[in-house]
């Protein structure tokens, strides 16, 4: 349901869309329990365009690793659930003709193949290979495969019989007293002796002590054509013949089946018997099952109908794998949910209201096709012919005294014993739209209607509740007395509201309860409401109120109905679908003891015909007496037995199916070294669930380079660039459909060397070579310091040397102090200091030789120095 829809004009039934495209099996003759639900498949179909080669499946078989392997004219096909893998005279040398026949898986896991020309190729460790059958060319026109209970396969064609048995084969045919025509079905009976049909030469019989005889009792023509062979666990043989129908031969004694007994043709080509000892028919017109002395029939009005059915095979899982002529290959699986719709006799497909009252009965409001009462497996169905105001029923409820009452579009109505009356009294609510119907204890009937508000009626007389006494919206859609008496109101657009002593208080809307549109409420054991609105589910017990929404992990924040199973687990129903959550979970959750909540969701894959279901009305869902739950939706009443959900228990094998380095495909077997120069690598891995493939899941860690497991969701592949070099070891686990874990999953190692300047070696060649430049540019420094030192020392030894000389060159007046000039030694200082360094002389006159030289200047200036003097040369 979208928003748009829960406020319409109309604002009662939510929502209404297109069927689902997967397709349930009805039986023609169903059977209420929902213990018995024999009649009720989802049905899937595969062809072509999903990676069949051909549309013609002749045979299916599961391997032991939980593989499933198809035969087709054009090649030979692995199936995973998700992808196909094609093994044809294209790509693989052991096949030499791509029209597969006959399928075999041997007790050793191993898989053979018969084909028509082509001989025999078989599957085993990991590879194709042929086994070669001589004779003549009829040998190698394959029609049947079997393994007997000593371990010999026996090889049925064209020519005879053939038996492999520790690497060599014996020939069986006319000679060895084996009856004339090809061999097309071998079977071993609980004596252990192996029956032959022939195509035209009837059935015979191969004893264990290796004579032939023809079977032939009482009833039954030896000339038969006989097509499929299969040994129940009751020790009976059913043979299937080419157009004189189904014969069960027992102690002796046969009993034939033809169309006159419900078989849908009389051609037979394909027997299985399933887990529950029912026998599948595959014939020219289509699939059948007998159990229990009868047939059942199983039109969906799809492409199994109406069709040869060429092979059937049940898996591990349950799921029963049919192959057909020319219409692909089909899956039945066992339906979650029983379904009521039109093909069950109900009078529309879309359901919007039940209720089962206190005889058992069950009744069921429509959407256009008036109200239906399921009653021992019979539908009887009310309309207007009847009596009721509109065929558009939305609320449903008994009255103390057994009166069933029934609001529609066009008003209220009630019935009993059969008769419809109109609903009459002075303030009637004639006309009104009545969406919600409830009768609490002390026996008034409380009438939630679209845009009138909330009535309350009992005795003739009737009490009106709209805005002026409270109510934030006229239109009321869930109504519930909890057990203190206090009636909990809901409305659309105007949150919650309570009546309690005659007073209505508002309790909430969007910013206390999630949402502004209250759809339905359940109360649990613990006093606890539950609330589901258009803002998600809402828990109110005393004055706390804890909201849940999507990002707490719900399926949907619009919910329709809230019912508890007896294991804690409240199911709710949306536009999405139905989900289940452990009702602990969501206390934990709330009190912030655990993070999102385990939501486990119901669709299209669990049997529900439509997803959608509907809300707005009430009851909008019921439990019954016996624990089923019931859902309206857009496809039917959905039923489903809550308390007998079988769980997939069989965990998924797990297989890396395909290794490419830079894109190139390397054998995923064994530790694989690839080049230091590859850039990303990428596994390809599956697991084997065929039950449910979408919902397998897959984590993987990458030791040595993941730090935890990653989370891959139904993604099939890892996807890895830039590794640094290293040993690494890739690990994948599955889970299945019901989240069953494998946790041993699959394994595979991988080394990445490194380039030679990533290698241990080459750091150490650099660390050495870095320590001797070290040294040797040590060794250079000292050399250089040792150098600078002898400079250094001679420069000192010329200096004292100079020193020494200055000294012979300075002789001092010993009564001034001043270097004498009386032979020159200024001249000679002078000259040495101009040749040792760069130093300019100045000539000028010193103060004391001033007063001498010029006292007249001197006195004149005082005792100010003459900015300039005249120089000694100016003299």
């Amino acid at each position: 349901m979208t928003d748009g829809h829960a406020t319409s004009s109309l604002g009662v039934l939510l929502p209404f869309c297109c069927l689902s495209c997967v397709l349930l099996l009805a039986e023609e003759a169903y059977s209420q329990d929902s213990r018995n639900r024999t009649g009720q498949y989802v049905h899937e179909l595969w062809r072509t365009e999903d990676g069949l080669p051909v549309n013609s499946v002749q045979a299916i078989r599961q391997a032991r690793d939980g593989y499933l392997w198809i035969g087709t004219q054009e090649g030979l096909v692995r199936f995973d659930g998700a992808r196909f893998t094609v093994f044809d005279s294209a790509n693989t040398a052991a096949i030499t003709n791509n029209y597969f026949t006959s399928l075999l898986v041997d007790r050793e896991g191993g898989v053979w193949a018969g084909t028509f020309g082509g001989g025999v190729v078989r599957y085993r460790h990991g590879a194709l290979g042929a086994q070669e059958l001589a004779g003549s060319p009829k040998n190698r026109r394959v029609r049947c495969l079997y393994e007997d209970s000593r371990g010999s396969v026996w090889i049925g064609s064209d020519a005879g019989l053939t038996r492999w048995l520790d690497g060599k084969a014996t020939t069986f045919d006319a000679k060895n007293g084996l009856p004339g025509g090809a061999v097309t079905s071998l079977c071993e009976d609980r004596d252990g002796d192996l029956w032959i049909g022939t195509r035209t030469g009837g059935l015979s019989r191969l004893s264990g002590a290796g004579s032939f005889g023809v079977v032939s009792p009482e009833g039954f023509p030896a000339a038969r054509s006989i097509l499929c062979l299969a040994a129940d666990k009751a020790g009976r043989m059913w043979i299937g013949t080419g157009g004189h129908g189904l014969w069960c031969y027992e102690n002796g004694r046969v009993r034939g089946y033809t169309i006159a007994d419900g078989l849908p043709d009389n051609a037979v080509r394909s027997l299985c018997e399933d887990r529950e000892g029912g026998i599948w028919i595959g014939t020219d017109g289509g699939i059948c099952r007998f159990a229990g002395g009868g047939f059942s029939r199983y039109a969906t009005g799809d492409a199994i109908d109406a069709t040869v059915v060429l092979a059937i095979c049940q898996d591990v899982e349950g799921s029963l794998w049919v192959g057909t002529l020319g219409a692909g290959m089909h899956r039945l699986r066992r339906s979650l949910f029983l379904t009521y719709g039109r093909r069950e006799g109900l009078s529309h497909d879309s359901t919007t209201s039940i209720y089962e009252d206190r005889s058992g009965n069950v009744w069921v409001g429509t959407a256009g096709g008036g109200l239906n009462r399921l009653k021992d497996g019979e539908l009887t169905t009310y309309t207007t012919k009847n009596g009721l105001p509109s065929n558009f029923v939305l609320s449903l409820w008994e009255d103390l005294e057994g009166t069933l009452w029934v609001g529609t579009t066009a008003g209220l109505s009630w019935l009993k014993n059969g008769v419809i009356g109109k609903f009459d009294s002075t303030q009637s609510p004639a006309a009104m739209t009545i969406s919600a119907l409830y009768v609490d204890r002390e026996g008034f009937l409380w009438i939630g209607t679209a845009g009138g508000g909330l009535l309350r009626y009992r005795d003739g007389q009737i009490t009106a509740y709209g805005r002026e006494q409270g109510l934030q919206s006229d239109s009321v859609w869930a109504i519930h007395q909890d057990r203190e008496g206090t009636l909990w109101i809901g409305t659309m657009g105007g949150g919650l509201s309570r009546l309690a002593r005659d007073t209505i208080s508002f309790v909430g809307s969007t910013d206390v309860i999630g949402g502004d549109i209250v759809f339905a409420f359940h109360e649990d054991s613990a006093g606890a409401m539950w609330i589901g609105t258009n803002g998600g589910l809402c828990r109110l017990q005393g004055s706390t109120i804890t909201k849940y929404s999507t990002r707490d992990g719900l399926l949907s924040d619009t919910i329709f109905r809230v019912l508890e199973d007896s294991h804690g687990n409240l199911w709710m129903s949306c536009s999405k679908g139905i989900f289940r959550v452990n009702k602990q979970h969501l206390l934990d959750r709330g009190a912030g003891r655990s993070g999102s909540v385990v939501c486990i969701g119901y669709d299209t894959a669990d049997g529900l015909r439509n997803v959608e279901c509907n809300g707005g009305t009430q009851p909008a869902g019921w439990r019954d007496t016996r624990g089923r739950l019931w859902f309206p939706t857009n496809g039917g009443v959905a039923v489903i037995d809550a308390e007998g959900i079988e769980t997939n228990r069989v965990p998924p094998p797990v297989f890396i199916e395909e290794v490419l380095i830079d894109q190139r495909r390397v054998e995923s077997t064994g530790t694989i070294s690839i080049s230091p120069d590859s850039r990303s690598f990428e596994l390809h891995y599956t697991a084997l669930s065929l039950l449910v493939p979408r919902r397998v899941r897959f984590r993987y860690f990458l030791e040595g380079f993941d730090r935890e497991w990653v989370d891959a969701g139904a993604r099939r592949a890892a996807y890895y660039t830039n590794i640094p070099p290293g040993r690494y070891r890739f690990k994948v686990v599955a889970c299945n459909n019901d989240g069953v874990w494998n946790r041993t999953g699959a394994a595979f190692e991988l080394s990445l060397p490194p380039h030679y300047y990533q290698t241990y070696w080459f750091y150490g060649l650099c660390a050495l070579a870095t320590a001797l430049a070290t040294g040797v540019a040590h060794r250079l420094r000292i050399r250089q310091v040792q150098a600078r030192g002898r400079a250094l020392a001679v420069k000192v030894d010329e200096a004292l040397a100079h020193i020494r000389i200055l000294r012979g060159m300075l002789p001092i007046c010993a009564s001034c102090k001043n270097i004498r000039d009386d032979k020159g030694y200024w001249n000679q200082i002078e000259m040495y200091i101009r040749d040792h360094s760069e130093a300019e002389f100045s000539h000028g006159i010193c103060p004391d030789c001033m007063k001498k030289l010029y006292p007249d200047f001197v006195e004149k200036r005082g005792s100010e120095d003459a900015p300039e003097t005249p120089s000694h040369d100016q003299q």
